[in-house]
């Protein structure tokens, strides 16, 4: 569902001033002029993840290329020697207004305890597993909801099961005294099993504020106005 196209025009052009005189970068220290970039295209929807290790995978053309893109008015820029967890750490710190600027290419390793790093798969599923379900204002009409979005293409099922896993995890989150504003945007990435797009994570959202408990708030507070 989510990919990242290279765009040949962008890179065939941004190789005309290639010159084998390039310093090398400083690879202990600060980075040096970059003279070689290529623009990743994004696709709308595509993953952060994803995106991030296919920009480092062209940024190994050469070892003085990087490259770059934009997502949620974020530009990242990466070399073929980023970390991908640091580099998103930092789009999420971009995203949650804790950064100015570009991301990367070579973020600062902050520690654990200063930045709420995003879990694994495995990790939000193993929390999942022992998480107390859904909390909703009425039952039957949560359950009646569920039923009404039932297609043949899973659609609707897809954003039914994205939207229970996001309020679950949520729930733990705020039980431990956190505002939906500080836990929606983290949760949302954490929960996308499986490349949801951006019109279901607004429709999760829609439903969520009909039904959840704290549905308002998610609603109401400012996350996705600021592209968390």
């Amino acid at each position: 569902m989510r990919s990242v196209l290279l765009s040949a025009q962008n890179l065939f052009k941004n190789l005309d001033g290639i010159c084998p005189s390039l310093d090398p970068r400083e690879r202990a220290g600060e980075v040096s002029a970059m003279r070689i970039a290529a623009t990743l295209e994004v696709d709308e929807g595509a993953r952060i993840v994803s995106t991030i290790e296919r920009a480092i995978s062209s940024a190994k053309l050469s070892p003085d290329y990087s490259a770059s893109f934009t997502m949620s008015g974020v530009t990242i820029t990466v070399r073929d020697d980023s970390s991908p967890r640091l580099i998103f750490d930092e789009f999420l710190r971009a995203l949650n207004g804790r950064l100015e600027g570009e991301v990367g290419p070579y973020p600062k390793d902050i520690p654990i305890e200063d930045l709420s790093v995003p879990l694994l798969r495995a990790d939000i599923e193993a929390l999942l597993a022992e998480a107390p379900p859904i909390e909703v204002v009425d039952e039957e009409r949560w359950l009646l909801m569920k039923e009404t979005n039932v297609d043949n293409c899973g659609y609707g099922q897809s954003m039914v099961a994205y939207a229970e896993r996001w309020a679950r995890l949520m729930q733990l989150r705020l039980a431990s005294g956190r505002k939906i504003d500080d836990v929606a945007g983290r949760a949302s990435f954490e929960v996308d099993f499986d490349g949801i797009r951006p019109l279901v994570v607004r429709r999760a959202v829609i439903e969520l504020s009909l039904h959840w408990k704290y549905g308002r708030e998610l609603l109401a507070e400012s996350w996705h106005a600021r592209g968390k």
